[in-house]
């Protein structure tokens, strides 16, 4: 088993959609690719991939980066409840495809929740360099996908977005605290330091 596998289990579209595409993202605070070791062909694990808008500025400052984009495109329960987000939901999927579809040689899309995926990757004995997280924001969703992280990865570099905004922030030092590790940041960004 291996990326090879994971790929043919997890293809693209035969054909790109017929959206228009929608770039919508907050874009990605660019500390994080120096979280992302330097090495022949990185592996990155993104959980919560939402249009792809990180996924593009990273693979074009890295584009040695193999990418697997962890999301089941179906939204957060936030993003249901706000116009600008909840209009989106329909087309997350296709929008994604088309935003990304110039670096799809590069990105597995795993469209599955990570709750689903991460044990399908550890099946298929996916060694992740870095895992960031920006699935959905509420405490019980980002501690699980903090522990999941920790646990399927023991050797990846574990970061994520939005640092400031609670009950994210409580989540990520809960977890760090179970694990005793040091949470650092870097505005939005942050990551776990003291793993092995």
């Amino acid at each position: 088993m291996s990326i090879d596998t994971l790929s043919r289990e997890f293809p693209w579209p035969e054909s790109k959609p017929l959206t228009q595409g929608d770039i919508h993202g907050f874009g990605i605070n660019r500390a994080l690719y120096d979280l992302i070791p330097k090495k022949d062909n990185p592996v990155f694990v993104e959980v919560g991939v939402w249009l792809g808008s990180n996924l593009i500025h990273l693979l074009e400052a890295r584009p040695e980066v193999q990418v697997i984009a962890v999301d089941h495109w179906k939204g957060s329960p936030e993003h249901k409840t706000r116009g600008g987000w909840k209009k989106r939901l329909p087309h997350l999927w296709e929008n994604f495809c088309v935003n990304v579809w110039r670096h799809k040689g590069s990105i597995i899309p795993v469209k599955l929740g990570a709750e689903d995926a991460f044990p399908i990757l550890a099946q298929h004995e996916i060694q992740a360099d870095c895992v960031y997280i920006d699935g959905a924001h509420d405490y019980d969703s980002v501690a699980r996908d903090c522990r999941l992280s920790l646990e399927t990865f023991p050797n990846a570099v574990i970061t994520g977005d939005d640092y400031p905004h609670e009950p994210l922030k409580k989540a990520v030092h809960d977890v760090a605290e179970e694990f005793g590790l040091k949470v650092k940041n870097l505005g939005r960004l942050w990551w776990y330091e003291g793993r092995n």
